[in-house]
């Protein structure tokens, strides 16, 4: 048993997704270093969205690629144990093109734990500076109560950028975008400009109540700034890809940005009305959004209590 869910249960999906990520972040800290573990039961496929375009949507957590002549481009990459399946994904699209980037789009592991991987393999790694900071230092999950050990060398990005960057592959212009404080503090959205689909990073969880690391500079207020900018800079058309969940399009991430401000602005009421955390909880404030998301409310509402209380953060939406 590691942090009240045992491995089996991890492995045989038998908690919520929500539960599942958090469990398997904590559970995996210690293999980062290590691409040896077993690939998962069930050997992962890329979809394609457009020429040259593709996603890998599973419980593990969302991958765009640009897969072409070029070679390949993939925002985030997983877990070390899953990173060789990502590979074998990508060459059953292109026998040969080599993995040349990874965009990761912050540094929890499920997102930049084939680092190590992909770059032994020749791939330039690309992230946030606060990404490679975080990843070269001990951390520690407050929400989880976890420590994270620092990745290897080898594993943190070679190019880092403090507002965006752009790379061009296969035709394709690939644009990530800082969204600062949001998810954490090193957070990317990515943008394939020409396929006219983003990827969000944590900062969106489609059909689950978000979580906010807070103790890595995250806020909901970030969260919410970010998702106004991306809706600011998509259309009718744009294919948004959340970390984890479905591939939806605008108006599904303008319905979790309306749940994100709602939220927020009734736990700021219990704030102003000078109730404590677990009064604000008792009002049900997740409630009419509870029966289509996955995940712990009252633990979502303690993220926004947070974020909403802590110094040095944005101002309140």
């Amino acid at each position: 048993m590691r942090h009240g869910y045992d491995d089996d249960m991890v492995n045989k999906g038998k908690m919520p997704v929500i539960v599942r990520i958090a469990a398997l972040i904590i559970c995996n800290a210690a293999v980062v270093a290590s691409a040896q573990t077993q690939p998962p039961a069930v050997a992962p496929k890329f979809e394609p969205m457009s020429e040259g375009t593709h996603v890998l949507v599973g419980d593990v957590g969302n991958v765009l690629a640009s897969i072409g002549a070029d070679g390949v481009l993939l925002v985030d990459d997983q877990y070390p144990n899953t990173a060789r399946s990502i590979e074998t994904a990508a060459k059953a699209i292109s026998a040969t093109a080599p993995i040349r980037y990874v965009i990761n789009t912050h540094w929890h592991v499920d997102h930049s734990g084939g680092n190590l991987y992909f770059a032994r393999n020749g791939a330039t790694l690309v992230a946030h500076d606060n990404v490679r900071a975080r990843m070269g230092a001990e951390q520690f999950m407050k929400a989880y109560n976890a420590r994270i050990p620092a990745a290897p060398q080898g594993a943190l990005p070679a190019i880092t950028f403090a507002a965006d960057i752009t790379l061009r592959i296969n035709g394709e212009t690939i644009q990530a975008i800082h969204m600062p404080n949001a998810h954490t503090d090193g957070d990317a959205v990515v943008f394939f400009r020409n396929a006219n689909t983003v990827h969000m990073g944590d900062i969106f969880f489609n059909g689950m109540f978000p979580f906010i690391d807070t103790g890595s500079g995250g806020s909901v207020q970030g969260v919410i700034a970010a998702v106004d900018k991306v809706l600011a800079m998509t259309d009718a058309k744009t294919r948004i890809v959340p970390a984890h969940g479905p591939v939806t399009d605008r108006s599904g991430l303008a319905a979790y940005g309306a749940m994100l401000r709602d939220v927020a602005a009734r736990v700021q009421a219990g704030i102003d009305a000078g109730l404590p955390l677990a009064e604000i909880q008792k009002r049900n404030i997740t409630a009419p959004y509870a029966k289509n998301m996955e995940g712990d409310g009252e633990k979502f509402i303690g993220f926004v209590h947070e974020s909403l209380t802590a110094k040095g953060l944005p101002a309140r939406p």
